[in-house]
């Protein structure tokens, strides 16, 4: 009863022999999420009608709304930017401004926050700061260590900043967050 024109949805997608992309949106990731949780036995038939499902979705799209430009970056970059992640990661009590980190690396500033946006979604400030202060909230229900202590091991200086930007962040203050959320040690 479904009748789809794969040529015509390809043309339609693909135009100028350019990649179709679009963000994930709820009514697509229902697909996708249950391929995850069906039994081995139903799992052909069930993927056939997934990706019927799929096509019918794509042939409704309005290809033009979703063609954003997105910017292109060297696959060097990106190794780079991902090196960086995990750099910054991996010693969260690390101070180096971005001028520092993009030097280390051997990449521009300009180039180095570009692309670190493009791949993550998010300025390295911003990953940084979230990243630490995710990492604070896991020592403050792991473990018995001081607020201060826990703030100098992701990176603050000053207990007050961290103190600050932890209540912007979880909307708590430290010792409410650990008080509510702590493990049993």
């Amino acid at each position: 009863d479904v009748s789809i024109d794969l040529y015509g949805l390809r043309d339609k997608l693909c135009a100028d022999n350019r990649c179709f992309i679009m963000r994930s949106k709820d009514s697509v990731e229902h697909i996708f999420s249950e391929l995850y949780r069906i039994p081995d036995n139903i799992k052909r038939v069930y993927c056939k009608l997934r990706v019927l499902e799929l096509l019918v979705f794509l042939s409704i799209v309005d290809a033009a709304d979703n063609r954003e430009q997105r910017p292109y970056f060297q696959k060097r970059q990106v190794e780079i930017v991902k090196a960086i992640k995990e750099h910054l990661t991996g010693n969260l009590e690390c101070q180096e401004t971005l001028a520092e980190l993009a030097l280390r690396f051997g990449i521009s500033l300009t180039a180095m926050k570009l692309c670190f946006k493009g791949v993550y979604g998010t300025s390295i400030y911003a990953f940084r700061r979230a990243y630490r202060l995710q990492a604070a909230a896991a020592l403050l229900r792991q473990s018995s260590d001081t607020v201060s202590v826990i703030a100098s091991k992701v990176g603050y200086a000053n207990s007050s900043k961290f103190a600050s930007a932890f209540r912007e962040i979880m909307g708590v203050s430290p010792l409410e967050y650990r008080n509510k959320h702590r493990l049993s040690l």
